[in-house]
């Protein structure tokens, strides 16, 4: 005897999704397609072997609107940020606001939507906002080099900033990385604290309780509550472009200039070439996949570890989907409220791309003539027109 299940996730106030399960029992073991249709909806689809004594499940299933509906939250913008004060635009001027306030900067280049602090930059500068305070914004380079200064027992220091990012415990505190050191600066108490001093340092991130670093050969880790650095050589034969990792610690993932990604163990210290030619790639929010966006269009889920849902995968597999993109991937992400849907812009389209290894493997358009977007419960975008939107997916 065996089984499907199909499990409806969700909840009853989301239209496209839904809570509960169907378990189809005494089935002869084989191949069956299973669809389910909604009126005004997509039709999802999917081919499921059967197995003796074994339950098939499809524990993901999401119908998407045929139309959305759509709100025009705000005309004639640029650009767009979500933070914990709301949205902050930019006009055709360049000019940040936020709300009836002007913000100092023309970019935004540090911000979350649970925090009122954010990082602007304008002409090299960075600037420190208080979105409750936004008048009193601090110069960055300014008050780090006047710190810098006053670390090195000199008197000037013109110390150029090439990558911020927020620390790890504190939305008040910025990981800071120049060419050859990575710094903590403390914006309550006004103090800076050096991590590491390198020959160079060409990319780093903060994860989970450390800050990451990699150049010229080496790989830097510092854990910020034990305070331990531990050092690894990587031979990628070129320069690395951009680092993430696990928040556990396990993996970090290193991408070099032409494209190419590597996984390093952080165990063994093994270095593994992933793929070539990566435009931009996503780590599920269980750490275990590794989706990617490559030139040319192909889209790949790489798995970091083993795991268990639907299906069960090793180490190392690989999944290239049926879906293409554009060219050319701004930005691929796990799709935040979904289980095993990717959020891709790519030609000016948004996609929602179902993450499953079975066939038919469902891509939706959410969205087109898009510049950019964010995803909050809702998913906003700005249209080529200046536009922002909300497009409610689960009308």
């Amino acid at each position: 005897m065996a089984f499907i299940f199909i499990f409806f996730y969700g909840s009853e106030k989301k239209a496209g999704s839904f809570l509960g399960g169907t378990l189809i029992p005494a089935l002869v073991p084989g191949h069956y397609t299973v669809s389910i249709t909604k009126p005004g909806y997509t039709t999802w689809t999917k081919n499921l072997e059967v197995k003796p004594g074994e339950v098939t499940a499809a524990s993901a299933v999401q119908l998407w609107p045929h139309a959305p509906e759509q709100t025009t939250l705000l005309r004639n913008n640029s650009a767009f940020w979500l933070t914990d004060a709301g949205f902050i635009t930019r006009d055709a001027s360049s000019t940040l606001h936020v709300s009836d306030r002007t913000l100092r900067g023309n970019e935004v280049v540090l911000s979350d939507a649970t925090s009122p602090f954010v990082v602007t930059t304008d002409r090299g500068s960075f600037f420190w906002v208080d979105l409750n305070h936004p008048e009193g914004a601090l110069n960055i380079n300014e008050l780090f080099n006047s710190l810098h200064a006053r670390l090195l027992g000199v008197q000037r220091s013109s110390t150029t900033i090439e990558a911020l990012d927020w620390h790890p415990f504190s939305e008040q505190k910025l990981v800071v990385q120049t060419q050859t050191a990575l710094y903590v600066l403390d914006m309550r108490r006004i103090e800076l604290e050096r991590l590491l001093d390198a020959p160079l340092i060409t990319a780093s991130a903060a994860v989970g309780n450390e800050v990451l670093a990699a150049g010229n050969g080496t790989f830097w880790a510092y854990h910020t509550i034990t305070r331990t650095l531990s050092t690894t050589s990587i031979d990628t034969s070129e320069r690395v472009r951009s680092i993430a990792g696990t928040a556990d610690g396990s993996f970090a993932l290193i991408v070099t200039d032409s494209g190419a990604l590597y996984m390093l163990n952080r165990t063994d210290r093994s270095l593994t070439l992933i793929a070539r030619e990566v435009e931009t790639f996503a780590l599920s929010p269980e750490e275990k996949r590794l989706a990617l966006a490559l030139r040319g269009g192909a889209v790949e889920l790489f798995f970091l570890g083993a795991m268990t849902s639907d299906t069960r995968e090793q180490p190392g597999a690989r999944i290239r989907f049926s879906t293409m993109l554009a060219s050319s991937t701004d930005t691929l992400a796990w799709f935040k409220g979904f289980a095993n849907q990717l959020i891709a812009l790519s030609g000016g389209s948004l996609t929602a791309i179902e993450a499953d290894a079975r066939a038919p493997q469902h891509a939706h358009t959410i969205a087109t003539n898009v510049i950019q977007f964010a995803v909050d419960n809702t998913v906003f975008v700005l249209d080529r027109g200046g536009d922002l939107v909300a497009v409610d997916c689960d009308r």
